[in-house]
């Protein structure tokens, strides 16, 4: 009986000892808020710098971790005087650390949303594991007779209690609310978590509540203390759950999709490699920008089939886009070179050891085209932009242009295009245009980061939207000190509001601040190339 008594003796401080420098540490005063200042400052210009290394010098220097195991311990051993002391310095020390960050946020030349800064906007269950195991190691560390010096660093570098402060007074000084509500969530996480684990450590080590002279009044209160901070955890879990859960859904299917990728480029040309993969997920299904190395054009039905593999492999609508990187080959023929140069993505163009160059060709024939079509379509206010122009098998000459124009356009109109041009360059010519009809804009503004807009503005873009024949698309386009995602989730609510797809278009964007002008946008095939022919003929 008296062994483990003599065991604890020699590990742990005696508990009046533990208590009293728990009280008398840390105190609010000159020295502790200039450590708080310049860890403040450092922990923002390694978020600001996306410098991992000067994070961490942060958390080393930052005294937070004090005060919250000092809240540990005044739940344990229920001590008022202790817990009101721990509370007061900790809400201190949050509203200095988010004051000075707002006000260095406001005057440091760099605000660009950095990785470092996003990693903390999204807490999940994993983070709050972290936590609560760091703050076992926390409690441990300061009831030790030796190791106190040892693993308070490493708890310091672990629970990072200062980094999202510091990212809280930056989402406020940028007016993302996002990214101050993620950050306040993970440091509120993180705070939750060392509280109730320090709690129970400071339990199995032998600290008691003083029952006698706080009296029978507080009988409730002592009894269910630390359930009630471990029902406080388990409520923050089950979000935390889901952003986890969905996290894992998110990795497994890029892992999915490069892993089909990579699988078809393989079946298909040995030669082809995979560059780089950007996927993106909404409400409408999986978005996917593949960069491909290749040495030769890749076919449209290539890309569809590669499409309809990630679909079936991941059970979800994909809107595939692939850049193609040319890459330097032997001599082909003239056709080829002239294929792959005109080929749609990025390019590297061929090296061609005979003339004519297809730059130079394909620039002409460009050019022959735009000063071909501007007087076609600017006595309607049209203006038009030619964005590639291809050869196809049959000899036709495949033009992909986008417009701007200040109403919906009529497809004859680009028929007749279509004719004129083919008169012009002697060659059969078929126009793909996307035209955005930008004076018929609307502006859909928002207050704050709501995500729906106001009812009154909805209901005008709803009718705006019934009103237009079923094949015309809407495109957008948002102020530019929106947060892209914020403009994505904005985006998403408005195609489930319209039940009409909203895609992004290159146009003016709106005049005011926080808001997204939506704009009616064609996609306009021109007559079968017989048809046009036959015109040219007759």
């Amino acid at each position: 009986m008296s062994a483990a008594p003599t065991v604890a003796t020699r590990l742990f401080k005696p508990p009046d000892v533990v208590y009293q420098e728990a009280y008398e540490g840390h105190q609010f005063d000159a020295v502790y808020f200039a450590m708080m200042v310049f860890a403040c400052l450092i922990a923002l210009m390694g978020l600001l710098l996306n410098s991992p290394a000067v994070i961490i010098g942060a958390m080393l220097i930052s005294p937070l971790m004090g005060p919250i195991l000092a809240c540990g311990l005044a739940l344990t051993t229920a001590e008022w005087s202790l817990g009101k002391k721990a509370g007061r310095n900790l809400v201190l020390s949050i509203a200095e650390v988010i004051l000075i960050a707002l006000i260095a946020t406001h005057f440091s030349p760099l605000r660009e949303s950095t990785p470092e800064i996003l990693a903390r906007t999204n807490p999940n269950l994993m983070d709050l594991l972290i936590a609560f195991f760091s703050g076992v190691a926390g409690t441990i560390a300061l009831a030790s007779r030796k190791t106190a010096f040892t693993i308070l660093p490493g708890v310091a570098i672990a629970t990072a209690v200062m980094p999202p402060l510091a990212t809280v007074g930056y989402g406020i000084g940028v007016r993302n609310w996002s990214i101050a509500a993620g950050a306040f969530m993970l440091f509120f996480t993180n705070f939750t978590a060392i509280v109730l684990s320090a709690s129970l450590v400071f339990l199995l080590v032998g600290f008691r509540p003083q029952v006698e002279r706080l009296g029978e009044k507080h009988d409730l209160l002592i009894r269910w203390r630390i359930a009630i901070v471990a029902g406080i955890v388990i409520l923050i879990s089950i979000p935390l759950m889901r952003t986890l859960m969905r996290a894992a859904q998110q990795a497994q299917v890029r892992s999915q999709v490069e892993d089909t990728l990579k699988q078809s480029l393989r079946a298909a040309h040995g030669q082809m490699q995979l560059d780089s993969v950007t996927v993106t997920s909404d409400s409408g299904g999986i978005g996917i920008v593949a960069a491909v190395q290749t040495p030769h054009y890749i076919e449209p039905d290539d890309i569809q089939q590669w499409r309809s593999a990630i679909e079936k492999r991941i059970g979800m609508p994909v809107h595939l886009q692939i850049q193609q990187l040319q890459l330097a080959r032997k001599a082909a023929s003239p056709e080829q070179v002239f294929k792959d140069f005109v080929a749609a993505g990025l390019i590297r163009p061929a090296k061609a050891e005979t003339p004519p160059s297809p730059a130079m060709e394909i620039g002409s024939l460009q050019q022959r085209i735009e000063t071909s079509l501007d007087p076609l379509v600017r006595t309607a206010g049209v203006t038009a932009k030619v964005t590639s122009v291809g050869k196809q098998a049959d000899g036709t000459i495949a033009i992909e242009l986008y417009a701007q124009s200040p109403q919906l356009t009529a497809t004859d109109t680009w028929n007749v295009a279509a004719a004129a041009l083919s008169r012009d360059i002697a060659a059969p010519v078929r126009i793909h245009a996307t035209v955005v009809a930008t004076g018929a804009a609307v502006t859909v503004s928002y207050r704050g980061a709501s995500i729906r807009p106001q009812a009154g503005v909805l209901n005008r873009l709803r009718r705006f939207s019934a009103a237009l024949p079923k094949q015309v698309q809407l495109a957008y386009e948002a102020s530019p000190d929106m947060q892209q995602d914020v403009v994505v989730r904005r985006i998403a609510q408005l195609r489930r509001a319209l039940s009409r797809n909203i895609d992004g278009a290159d146009f003016d964007g709106p005049s005011t601040d926080n808001s997204i002008t939506v704009v009616p946008l064609q996609e306009i095939q021109t007559a079968p190339l017989a048809a046009v022919t036959s015109r040219k003929t007759d």
